[in-house]
């Protein structure tokens, strides 16, 4: 659900686009790394019916029945990859902050897999909930007391909460050879405040998918 919930509120964030890479439309091999539900792959191998897309989880989440030119993977994404390289047009990575020990090393397999003028399109979140009226959160306000919490536990279980920050993303596609780089940043409200109209459709689903991405990185990071 907190996939789905986040797969919607995302798109309509992007205005109703599933990606915003140049791929064009002559594609055959697409990779999803993180799919989750499988959601967002299924969405692409809708749009692409010609296109053959893989989404490659940990968690066998995924529904059974999917687009025939959809399939599913289970398997650890930081472990050497097992398709062929030099394999896909494009490579989509998204909601994987806090998961990844190595992120160097997987942009680096990204980029060895990915066909010369291919694209990799990295979507990530930040955990620490911020505000859009005061420049600085007091200290012992709880949300940031909370986000600092989370950043610590993360550090302790080697899978930083930050590789988003400060051009970090960009950064890390650059050093593993990619380049290009388009980097964006959007404020995503989660509160009641909005005052557009198209933030009032999707903040529900946001407020939602943060709660509840909330307390699976809780009990992710102090269970262990």
């Amino acid at each position: 659900m907190v996939c789905s919930h986040n797969h919607y509120w995302e798109t309509l964030l992007l205005d109703d686009k599933l990606f915003l890479a140049p791929i064009g439309d002559s594609l055959q091999n697409v990779l999803d790394v993180g799919t989750g539900t499988g959601i967002w792959a299924i969405d692409f191998a809708d749009m692409y019916p010609s296109t053959e897309v893989i989404g490659v989880d940990i968690s066998p989440i995924q529904p059974d029945w999917v687009p025939p030119n959809c399939k599913f993977q289970i398997d650890d994404i930081e472990q050497p990859w097992t398709w062929p390289i030099s394999h896909f047009d494009y490579v989509h990575i998204s909601h994987l902050e806090g998961s990844v020990a190595d992120w160097p090393a997987l942009y680096a397999q990204a980029f060895a897999h990915i066909k010369s003028g291919g694209f990799v399109e990295v979507k990530e979140i930040d955990v620490e909930l911020c505000s859009q009226v005061l420049p600085d959160l007091n200290e012992d306000r709880v949300n940031e007391r909370w986000g600092k919490v989370m950043l610590k536990a993360m550090d302790r279980l080697g899978k930083t909460g930050t590789q988003s920050r400060n051009h970090g993303i960009a950064k890390g596609l650059e050093a593993a050879g990619f380049v290009g780089i388009v980097e964006q940043q959007w404020a995503a409200p989660i509160g009641a405040w909005p005052k557009s109209r198209l933030s009032r459709k999707w903040v529900p689903a946001a407020y939602s998918t943060s709660i509840n991405r909330l307390k699976a990185l809780v009990a992710f990071c102090f269970e262990r």
